[in-house]
This record gives structure tokens, C-alpha cells and sequence, in this order.
């Protein structure tokens, strides 16, 4: 660990020196701080594969923000600097809010599933609701329903994730699901909910 010697001789760990005010423009010294130990453990845990399939520079910004409970200056300046628009950060503070980084990464990064599990969801929902197959489209691991103004998202880890259209995307709605029917469903329900 680096050291700074006091004027006494003693020597103050690095990690408890008081560091000078950043300059204007960069973030303050104390968020530093906290995102270098934050960086320390992210990659400790990835070192030891720990949610390694759900590694984004974008989802471990968003789980920065909502663990460290920065102000809203601070997270906006932060989204900013990572691309994000106003709208599209609280939407992945309410995905994180919801089911943690796993949600998080499900609604930011899109992947293509293991080949026929769409094609099963599919099949699964009209079964069930009786929906024609021409409502349905699926782009990736999202299964869309304009008409309605659902959809449903498969994650890496194989929970289904339900959305409802919100102006210009589609925002989260409560719950994760081992069934693409119960997603569905609860989409369907967070859309009537949204309506009233």
C-alpha cells in the first residue's frame, strides 16, 4: 500500500490521506474515492467470476450510482459522460431498483438466446392468450407486442423481464419470471395499471 510520511515520521496509508478539492469540471474527491474502491471490488469479483456474464460499462455505472446513492448532479454528470439521456438513466435505475444487475444488463444490452427459445415463447403466450402469431415479433431476446404496447425480455440467465411502451422506450415493469406466460402476463398488468 502506498504510504505518506506525516511530519512526525509516521507514515498515512494512501487510502486515508485527505485529498485536495478537484479542479471544476471533474468529479469531487470523495465520489473519486469511492469509485476507485468500488473499482478495487467490481474487480475482485470478476477476478473470481462473480456476475462476469453481466459485465457492462454501462450496468456497472448504474449499480455505482444506486449503491452509492450519489446526488442527482452527480448521476446526471455521470450519464452523461457515459452517453446516457436523462430518460434512458432513470429507466435503468428503475431496472436496477426492480432485479439488481441482472435487470439492469437486460434492459441495456440485447443478445441472441440459444436458437428455438423465442420460437417456444412464442408459442407458450398464444397457447395461453390466444394471440395471433402475426402480433407477435421478436428482434433478439425481445418478444414485442406494438398493439399492445408489451414486451418481454429473455436475460443471460434465462429470466423473462416484462416492459411496457413509455414514450419514446420501453420501460420495466415489476418482476422477473421463469416463464415467458408469467412475464407476459405481468406486462399486461403493468400496462393496464399504467392506463388507468
Amino acid at each position: 500500500m502506498t504510504v505518506t510520511p506525516r511530519p512526525d515520521g509516521a507514515r498515512i496509508p494512501f487510502a486515508e490521506r485527505e485529498l485536495p478539492d478537484t479542479p471544476l469540471g471533474i468529479l469531487p474527491s470523495n465520489v473519486l474515492v469511492a469509485i476507485a474502491g468500488d473499482a478495487a471490488r467490481r474487480a475482485a469479483a470478476l477476478l473470481d467470476s462473480h456476475g462476469s456474464e453481466l459485465h457492462d460499462d454501462v450496468v456497472d455505472l448504474v449499480r455505482l450510482i444506486q449503491e452509492s446513492r450519489c446526488d442527482a448532479s452527480t448521476a446526471a454528470a455521470a450519464a452523461e459522460r457515459a452517453g446516457l439521456s436523462s430518460a434512458a438513466l432513470s429507466r435503468l435505475r428503475v431496472a436496477y431498483t426492480f432485479a439488481g444487475l441482472e435487470g439492469v444488463h437486460t434492459a441495456h444490452c440485447a443478445h441472441d438466446p440459444v436458437p428455438g427459445l423465442m420460437d417456444t415463447a412464442i408459442e407458450m403466450i398464444r397457447r395461453q392468450h390466444n394471440t395471433p402469431e402475426d402480433t407477435l415479433t421478436v428482434a433478439r431476446n425481445h418478444l414485442t407486442v406494438p398493439g399492445l404496447g408489451i414486451q418481454i425480455r429473455l436475460s443471460v440467465n434465462a429470466q423473462w423481464f416484462p416492459y411496457t411502451s413509455s414514450g419514446q422506450g420501453w420501460a420495466p415493469a415489476r418482476g422477473q419470471f421463469s416463464s415467458p406466460v408469467d412475464a407476459y402476463e405481468a406486462a399486461l398488468g403493468a400496462r393496464r395499471a399504467r392506463l388507468r
